[in-house]
């Protein structure tokens, strides 16, 4: 267990040599305090010797990493063996500042920065943190997270790792930015909230505790206290009378690690050289004749604290042992996949044409998989890619758009109306033109084309971001082969768009040019009739039901049942909505009566007139007649013929334009010159719409399966079977082929890092094994 401390230092320094921070989290104990609150007396009292820098306003600039390691009497005769030869070689010894021979001394310092240099005089170790901190910060008070790393090897010493963080501050001083205390809580914060840090929280007893920085910031990132270590400093300092036993003991805020209690040289002792030794050994005194603290004088003091912190870290090491392994290796393993995907530097004896074919052959393979869904590498549970986006736009954009399509859009009622009049010419129709279903169909079959170019639009655009988003490593190595693939791609596409869009135009045309009311998913006329009149039918229904309702009579009621007659229960006059020759239905002895004109008497309902016509209808029943009924004109057919009666509907149809005369023809005219629908023109509408509803879906439904297909074979098919022959054509012919294969000078830096990266964690690999073999040697 003793070489868990010593494990992570190596790993510290594993790290911090090539300048990196660390990958994972080491299990370090981190000082945290207000300014002059005696961090630094704490831990020159953890090595038995002053070298941290001292002064007035904000001494420790960057963030110190101390490394207390314990020597051995056989370790140290092999270190200073080693020291020997070395100081044999340059010929000359080291002397301290009084000149005394330190050839054999046993206390040292080394710095990370300044490897293979030791530094036995302590005063001098001083300057170098001064120094370096003034390389990094200036020497006007600035401040940087960029550690400095020491070792210091000692028998006087614990093995122990501490991290010296700078003192907290409020008032900016030399070249410190105004916000110098946000910065430092930052600093702080980033090294205190890593969940392996052990947080040694500083605070003088001469100050209240409820007004501690360093618990504050603490409970910020632990707040239940499982990693937080109090230490109350400066109690020699306090009132007399008062003490601080309710703060060593948790009553005010309790630490589940608890308080320890110390006592610091004081400025008189420093001035005077009062060594740390003396020191220790007036705060064993103090706390023993101490009349409150004399009870618990073994845990309080610097070298109770010190041990207590090396065992407190050995024991928090033991538990992260295990998760610290885990990531490193995951780290170790990430950072091989990532190289392996950058792949070596190409030398100059590799066929350069060679590895082009290469990446060519790889890019073409993985757009048809993406295409296919054969990616597995790529595809994503959290959304779609590659081909299912294309197939998303065909049926969740695309078709749903033409589903949303009013096939009357645009289309008003005096649009048929004067339609249906122009299509007739100047002959008065007997039925609905043909043609003026033609000219209504095909400008509402014109409004397919926007949504079938936009379709063409979206499946372009997918596959140029398919085109681009491929992961291909190699790609992200050659930013010229990058370029240079994207714009042969694009070209290709836009060649190919053009005649897509044509074709997709053409389909729509196609529509257009040919009507087919033969389609067997067209209503047809005859079909389309048979649904109007059904519908009439539902209608008046519907209207005699009500009528009967609003007068109080039972429906369907039987004749000569019983009941009283009276007027409203006589045959009403023809042409009556509620009578026996209402809206669609004939007269009753009309119903069994074979026609005799030769084509069909549409019987239909027909306007209710009095004797004047005009008024109440009279009372008086209507004989039943022979007579087929004029669907248009609602009036029995006289005259036994009903081209008659058609006439007399045409004639009927120039009613209400008043103010047209021989010599008064408008410029422009309507078909409705502004009146409502009569009769005639409400069922060559109604029944028209039933058309245009009809043949409107057929063509949706036809297009929504050609196009998606045009688009597939033209466009998206045509790409894929065309992109590996275009990208051989035009990339691996060229000229300079070893332009294109030049890697950036990102893919070599990061090359560098990685390599430097994996030399690393190898190392660090290779301590945590170490430790775990010692482990199983003393199990």
């Amino acid at each position: 267990m003793e070489k868990l401390i010593p494990a992570v230092n190596k790993l510290q320094d594993v790290f911090g040599q090539l300048g990196l921070d660390s990958p994972v989290d080491l299990p370090q104990i981190m000082v945290v305090g207000s300014q002059s609150s005696g961090k630094s007396s704490v831990l020159e009292a953890f090595v038995g010797r002053d070298f941290l820098p001292r002064g007035s306003g904000i001494v420790t600039r960057r963030p110190t990493i101390v490394q207390m390691i314990q020597t051995k009497p056989d370790k140290l005769k092999g270190e200073q063996e080693e020291v020997d030869k070395t100081v044999e070689k340059k010929g000359k010894q080291q002397e301290d500042e009084t000149g005394k021979d330190t050839k054999y001394g046993d206390e040292w310092v080394e710095f990370l920065h300044i490897p293979n240099k030791r530094f036995y005089d302590f005063e001098q170790v001083r300057q170098e943190i001064e120094a370096e901190t003034d390389r990094t910060t200036g020497k006007n008070k600035g401040i940087s997270p960029k550690p400095i790393n020491l070792k210091v090897y000692s028998p006087n010493v614990v093995d122990l790792t501490v991290v010296d963080l700078p003192g907290l501050t409020k008032v900016p001083v030399g070249d410190q930015p105004d916000d110098i205390e946000k910065l430092i809580r930052a600093m702080i914060m980033s090294y205190i909230e890593r969940p392996n840090a052990i947080v040694l929280a500083v605070h003088p007893a001469n100050a209240d505790l409820a007004t501690s920085d360093a618990l504050q910031m603490a409970k910020s990132v632990d707040p239940e206290g499982d990693r937080t270590i109090g230490v109350i400093t400066k109690l020699d300092l306090m009132d007399k009378g008062t003490d601080a036993l309710e703060w060593l003991q948790g009553k005010v805020y309790k630490l589940k690690r608890g308080y320890v209690g110390v006592v610091n040289r004081s400025q008189a002792d420093i001035n005077s050289h009062k060594t740390i030794q003396e020191a220790r050994e007036a705060e064993k005194r103090f706390f023993k004749e101490h009349p409150v603290y004399k009870n618990f004088a073994d845990q309080m003091g610097s070298e109770y604290l010190a041990k207590k912190l090396s065992g407190l870290l050995m024991d928090h090491i033991r538990k992260c042992l295990p998760d610290l392994r885990t990531k490193i290796n995951s780290q170790l393993k990430e950072k091989q996949k990532e190289l392996l995907k950058l792949g070596s530097a190409l030398g100059d004896n590799e066929d350069i044409g060679a590895a082009l074919l290469s990446i060519i052959n790889h890019y073409a393979m993985e757009f048809n998989q993406a295409l296919e869904g054969k990616a597995h590498e790529v595809i994503s549970a959290t959304e779609l890619y590659g081909g299912a986006r294309i197939n998303y736009i065909f049926h969740d954009i695309y078709a749903k758009e033409l589903d949303k399509m009013d096939p009357f859009e645009d289309l008003t009622l005096d649009d048929m109306r004067t339609a249906i009049r122009n299509a007739t010419g100047h002959r008065s129709s007997l039925f609905i033109p043909e043609y003026g279903f033609d000219l209504l169909i095909k400008k509402q079959i014109e409004k397919f084309n926007l949504p079938a170019q936009t379709c063409v639009d979206l499946v372009y655009n997918e596959l140029q971001r398919l085109a681009v988003a491929l992961d291909h490593d190699d790609l992200a190595r050659f930013e010229r082969l990058e370029s240079r693939l994207g714009e042969v791609t694009g070209d290709l596409l836009r060649r190919l768009k053009e005649p897509t869009s044509q074709v997709v135009a053409d389909l729509v045309d196609m529509e257009i040019s040919y009507i087919n009311t033969r389609h067997p998913d067209f209503i047809g006329g005859n079909r389309a009739m048979t649904k109007l009149f059904r519908s009439m039918q539902a209608a008046e229904e519907r209207q005699r039901a009500a009528a009967a309702a609003a007068q109080g009579q039972p429906q369907n009621m039987p004749q000569g049942s019983g009941y009283p007659p009276n007027s409203s229960q006589q045959s009403p006059p023809q042409g009556s909505p509620t009578g026996p020759g209402g809206r669609g239905l004939p007269p009753p002895n009309q119903q069994q009566q074979p026609q005799t004109t030769g084509r069909p008497s549409f019987q239909g309902p027909r306007p209710q007139q009095n004797a004047t016509g005009s008024g109440p209808q009279s009372a008086q029943p209507q004989q039943a007649t022979n007579q087929p009924y004029n669907y248009y004109s609602g009036q029995p057919n006289n005259n036994a013929t009903e081209e008659n009666a058609v006439d007399e509907q045409d004639k009927k149809l120039e009613d209400g334009a008043d103010d047209i005369s021989l010599y008064n023809v408008p410029e422009h005219i309507k078909a409705g010159n502004g009146r409502p629908l009569n009769e005639r023109e409400h069922m060559e509408i109604e029944m028209i719409r039933t058309l245009l509803q009809s043949y409107f879906d057929v063509v949706r439904k036809n297009l929504q399966d050609y196009v998606p297909k045009a688009i597939m074979k033209f466009l998206v098919l045509k790409f894929r079977d065309e992109l590996h022959s275009e990208l051989v054509t035009s990339l691996y012919k060229e000229d300079n082929p070893d332009e294109l294969l030049q890697e950036s000078s990102e893919t070599t830096e990061r090359r560098k890092e990685l390599r430097k990266m994996i030399s690393i964690l190898k190392r660090a690999s290779q301590v945590i094994n170490e430790v775990r073999e010692s482990e199983n040697a003393e199990s």
